[in-house]
């Protein structure tokens, strides 16, 4: 039988979605797998699951910021502005049947998550939590935007990948309106704090805070 990496680099598409015939071997070697190397995660990854001729696509990571967006797709990384219109010139000759994963950021992500599913592109949102404990199995301690871009993408390659809907405008408004309380909640704590160590004027003055808190707090 051929060896896998053998065949991957005789067809020319290390970097494009490929086919793996039955003729090719099975055999992942050790070092391979341990490799901390994206490629050679990605390509322990598609062929373990492309040994029975599956069809795969390397997957998409996108690190959103309030102004930017970091992309990574082995090994092109690319940054443009976190808006359609750069969102839509950008993706115009990206091929459809790539996968993207990005983090859930407050409210960053929803312009991306909106118009890349307009465009007809599958997409995974994960939370924060997920990709720092995936960083952390792989051993990454450094961080940085192109980084993040590139463990996201690794995630959905290692990961099951699942479509995140995008959310209704209910759903985006009940979401803000729970960060707006917990916001409340954790000034209305720090003051408690404060007036705890406070005296006189300024205790009774942290007292009045704490009430109006309550109020916005019930309100809501």
């Amino acid at each position: 039988m051929v060896n896998f990496y053998t065949w991957l680099r005789s067809t020319g598409k290390e970097n494009d979605t490929v086919k793996v015939p039955k003729t090719v071997g099975v055999h992942v070697p050790l070092p391979i797998i341990l490799s901390n190397s994206y490629r050679s995660l990605c390509l322990e990854h598609v062929y373990l699951n492309e040994q029975k001729g599956v069809i795969m696509s390397l997957t998409i990571g996108l690190d959103i910021a309030k102004d930017k967006i970091d992309y990574f797709c082995e090994p092109n990384y690319a940054q443009f502005e976190n808006n359609a219109k750069a969102i839509k010139s950008f993706f115009k000759n990206i091929p459809k049947d790539r996968c993207i994963v990005m983090e859930a950021t407050g409210k960053y992500h929803r312009v991306a998550h909106k118009t890349l599913e307009k465009l007809g592109y599958r997409v995974m949102i994960i939370n924060p939590y997920q990709s720092r404990h995936f960083a952390k199995s792989m051993n990454v301690l450094c961080k940085t935007d192109k980084v993040d871009a590139k463990l996201l993408a690794l995630f959905g390659e290692k990961m099951n990948f699942k479509d995140t809907p995008c959310a209704t405008q209910h759903q985006e408004d009940m979401q803000e309106l729970s960060r707006h309380i917990d916001d409340l909640k954790k000034t209305k704590m720090d003051l408690e704090q404060r007036k705890r160590d406070s005296e006189g004027y300024i205790k009774k003055s942290l007292q009045k805070a704490i009430d109006f808190l309550d109020k916005q707090i019930k309100e809501a």
